[in-house]
């Protein structure tokens, strides 16, 4: 099942990193598990709304087991699939 969109919301102000590159967060509440969150095309939906970079606290599964995951969106194309990959904590340390 693809994203709600309607579901996805603004978690903080968007910053412009340059003209081309606006990066904010945003809050995504699902019954939908993280293994579909984390598919690609899940957040179609929504492309009007990411861009690359953008973080997405996504919270899952919240009708069975809660679940928290933090993704980048990896990539939003004009045409095919927007990415989204897991935010590897362990990386930034």
């Amino acid at each position: 099942m693809p994203a709600n969109k309607y579901n996805l919301t603004s978690a903080s102000k968007s910053v412009a990193i340059t003209n081309t590159r606006i990066v904010g967060m945003k809050y995504y509440p699902t019954d939908d598990t993280v293994a579909e969150v984390t598919a690609a095309g899940y957040f179609n939906p929504c492309r009007a709304d990411l861009s690359v970079n953008t973080l997405i606290v996504a919270d899952c599964d919240l009708d069975g087991t809660p679940a928290l995951a933090m993704l980048r969106v990896t990539a939003v194309p004009a045409t095919g699939n927007v990415t989204t990959a897991i935010v590897d904590w362990t990386a930034s340390t």
